[in-house]
């Protein structure tokens, strides 16, 4: 196989986004330098200006496929420079390892260091550089196991964090509603009015009317039932400890039993259907800012959505919100460079591409986790859920293959370290 060496003189291609002007402005958290030279040492080390540094301690060559069948990265590089068009950074330094081959089930497994712009990569047996899915629903009367294990086995998604049930299942929302939806979210005075249609669906018990039919909300979602699916497939699924503080006054309790069940790497709080204020989740966020577990928040409107002083009050507290951040969107967006332990995730149908793409561009990648709402939402042929729809948005947008990997699954274990507790 014929070698190629790099000679540092090639100009970014725009049609692959990497136009230096444009990644200053876009990419502020990635520290390039200027003259886009890299130094290799004997060992294998790439040193970058300004301290970027990758440390390999895998091997691979160009001729090596993944295990998932698609093209090596550095095959890609290989056609690429054949062709004169550009790689990636990340394909540059691949397409240098060395010859030796590894076992077809080995992975490259990144870790994302907070503090310095530095990835440490090895191949192991157990696969790091996951695709995560974090934020879908256990409903098996709309996909069981069985069949949501082989859509996420087409679909390249490697582990789901589940979420206990916690309504009857709902009708699909027409496709009219949630694009009016979107816009009035995006709009001034727009939360006003979506806030109306929200109390107008609402019974008097807190449940959901809809169509003329009533669909319960469910006060203490089964925490139980999500982990005895973790059990049963533990390498492939974790769970979120949903909480309920409004009617639970052993909530605490509740924290404590499941934070110690192995699987469960988090907290879900749903102030907007559960309806309660997020001042009193107070000591429910708290513990788990001791634990170092992150919380997962489906925010409301006003005092029910109060993302800033969750931030502000527990500063070392990670808050994922929940669906780009509604219903504040935009507002929430810019706010993410105050808040530093703010994130969002992608998932829903109360998104659609275009509303990603912004809150990627605006939060940027480093703040964002993919995520699905499974199975709500995107129905494929059989009826039951698209798990290609979101992952194709964040594959189209315009991002570097480490933002990318942030994104699928890199940001989730930068928040939940691996993934594995207990």
């Amino acid at each position: 196989m014929e070698e190629w060496e790099w000679d540092g003189d090639w100009e970014w291609d725009r049609d692959w986004d990497w136009d230096r002007d444009r990644d200053r402005d876009r990419d502020r958290d990635r520290d390039r330098d200027r003259d886009g030279e890299w130094d290799r040492d004997r060992d294998g080390e790439w040193d970058r200006d300004r301290e970027w540094e990758w440390e390999w301690d895998g091997d691979g060559d160009c001729e090596r496929a993944r295990e998932t069948g698609r093209e090596s990265t550095a095959e890609r590089f290989c056609s690429q420079r054949r062709r004169g068009t550009v790689a990636s950074e990340r394909e540059i330094a691949t397409a240098h390892l060395p010859t030796q081959r590894t076992e077809p089930s080995a992975r490259v497994e990144v870790h994302w260091r907070a503090n310095r712009p530095k990835w440490h990569s090895r191949v192991e047996d157990i696969a790091s550089v996951l695709t995560i899915d974090s934020h879908a629903h256990l409903e098996p009367r709309m996909l069981d196991v069985p069949r949501m294990l082989a859509k996420l086995d087409a679909a390249r998604v490697d582990r789901v964090v589940l979420i206990a049930a916690m309504n009857d299942p709902l009708p699909e929302t027409p496709r009219a509603l949630l694009a009016s939806l979107r816009v009035m979210l995006r709009v001034p005075g727009g939360r006003v009015l979506a806030e109306r249609v929200h109390r107008a669906t609402l019974t008097a018990e807190g449940d959901l009317k809809l169509g003329g039919k009533v669909h319960q909300i469910y006060a203490r979602p089964d925490n139980e039932s999500v982990a005895r699916v973790i059990r049963e497939y533990p390498d492939r699924f974790l769970g979120w400890i949903f909480l309920n503080p409004r009617n639970n006054p052993s909530v605490l309790d509740e924290l404590e039993r499941w934070r110690s069940e192995p699987g469960f790497i988090g907290v879900k709080l749903h102030p907007h259907w559960h309806d309660y204020r997020t001042e009193i989740l107070d000591p429910i966020l708290r513990r788990a800012e001791e634990l170092r577990l992150p919380a997962l928040v489906h925010l409301g409107f006003g005092a029910r959505g109060d993302y800033r002083d969750m931030c502000a009050r527990f500063p070392r507290l990670r808050v994922i919100a929940a669906h780009a951040g509604i219903p504040f969107f935009n507002r929430l967006w810019r706010d993410g460079a105050r808040c530093k332990n703010l994130y969002i995730d992608l998932s829903s149908p109360y998104l659609d591409e275009r509303v990603a793409r912004a809150a990627v561009e605006t939060m940027g990648a480093q703040r964002c986790l993919y995520g699905t709402d499974a199975p709500y939402g995107f129905h494929d042929g059989d009826k039951t859920y698209d798990y290609g729809e979101i992952r194709a948005w964040v594959e189209r947008m315009k991002l570097g293959s480490a933002e990318q990997e942030r994104v699928f699954g890199g940001n989730f274990s930068e928040i939940v370290g691996d993934g594995r507790r207990g």
